[in-house]
C-alpha cells in the first residue's frame, strides 16, 4: 500500500511538471483569402520527463494489479501522444470544419513529440484553446487526461473584401492573480531547494502562437508583426527564469492557465505575449 502511495505521489508530481515544464509548444495558424485555412502545430517533450513517465506509468500499472493477473503492456507514452483518435477529437472541439490532416513524429535536439495539421473551413467557426493542458499524455490510472480547470479560447471574426479584416479575441487577463501573487511575494521566501526544484520544472519550456495572412498587413493594433505574421504568444521560460521577481511571483502565484502567466511574469524582458483582449489585422 505505501508503494502504491508513493508511485501515485511521483506519478502526480512529474504531471504537474509537464503541465507547466518541458515542453515546447508551438502553434501556427494559416488563414486563407476564403476564410479556410491550416493548423500547424508541433508538441515536443523532454526525453528525460518522458522516460520518466514511462517507467512510472509501468511500475504504477504493475502495483494496482496482483502479480498472478496477466497485464498487457502499457502504451509508450509517444504511442499516446500521437494518438490519431484523440487528436482527431481535439480537431471537433476546435470547432466546425475542423479536421485532422496528418500527424508526424518529429525530434529536436532533447526534445521528441509530434508535428500535426489541422484544416479549416472558416476561421469564423475556429476556436483554439491556447492553455495546452488538453494535449498532454494519458496518466498511468486509467487512460484520462491531464487538464486545467480553465479552458481559454481565442475565436475569430473574418470578413473578405477590399481591405480583408481580421479581429483575434483573446481571453482576459487574470490582473487580479498578479496582484495577488505580488501581495505574497512581500512576505513569503522559498528556500533555496525548493527554488531549485522550481526552476528544473520549468527549465526548456516554450509556448508560442502565431497567425499568417496571405497578403502584407495594411494595419493592425497587434504588438508584434512582421509583414504577414502577427504573434500572439511567444513565452521562454528560461528569460523567466533569469529573472527572479517574475519567477517568484509566478510560482507563487499558483498560475492555471496561460492568461494568469501572462499578468504575472508580463514584465519580463524579451517575451512576446499579446495583452489587449481584441486585435485586428487588415491586408
Amino acid at each position: 500500500m505505501i508503494k502504491h502511495k508513493f508511485a501515485i505521489i511521483i506519478m502526480v508530481f512529474i504531471l504537474v511538471a509537464i503541465l507547466f515544464g518541458c515542453i515546447n509548444i508551438k502553434t501556427n495558424i494559416k488563414l486563407k483569402k476564403d476564410g479556410s485555412g491550416v493548423i500547424e502545430q508541433t508538441f515536443l517533450l523532454s526525453n528525460s520527463v518522458a522516460n520518466m513517465m514511462n517507467a512510472n506509468q509501468e511500475a504504477a500499472k504493475t502495483d494496482v494489479l496482483s502479480d498472478s493477473t496477466p497485464t498487457e503492456k502499457t502504451p509508450d507514452l509517444s504511442v499516446q501522444m500521437m494518438d490519431k483518435n484523440k487528436l482527431a477529437k481535439y480537431a471537433n472541439e476546435m470547432g466546425e470544419g475542423v479536421a485532422l490532416v496528418s500527424v508526424s513524429s518529429l525530434i529536436e535536439g532533447e526534445f521528441s513529440g509530434y508535428k500535426a495539421v489541422y484544416s479549416f473551413k472558416d476561421i469564423n467557426k475556429l476556436k483554439i484553446n491556447q492553455n495546452p493542458a488538453e494535449l498532454m499524455p494519458s496518466d498511468a490510472s486509467g487512460g484520462s487526461t491531464t487538464t486545467s480547470t480553465e479552458k481559454e479560447f481565442l475565436t475569430f471574426a473574418y470578413v473578405q473584401g477590399v481591405p480583408n479584416s481580421l479581429t483575434i479575441n483573446l481571453p482576459a487577463l487574470n490582473q487580479s492573480k498578479a496582484k495577488k501573487s505580488d501581495e505574497q511575494g512581500q512576505t513569503e521566501a522559498m528556500d533555496e531547494s525548493t527554488v531549485g526544484m522550481m526552476k528544473e520544472i520549468y527549465k526548456d519550456m516554450k509556448i508560442s502562437m502565431q497567425i499568417e495572412v496571405p497578403a502584407s498587413i495594411l494595419k493592425s493594433n497587434v504588438t508584434y508583426k512582421t509583414d504577414t505574421q502577427v504573434t500572439l504568444l511567444d513565452i521562454d521560460f528560461n528569460k523567466i527564469l533569469a529573472d527572479d521577481k517574475s519567477f517568484n511571483a509566478l510560482v507563487k502565484g499558483n498560475a492555471e492557465s496561460i492568461e494568469d502567466m501572462k499578468a504575472l511574469v508580463k514584465n519580463v524582458k524579451g517575451l512576446r505575449m499579446e495583452l489587449q483582449k481584441s486585435v485586428y489585422i487588415t491586408f
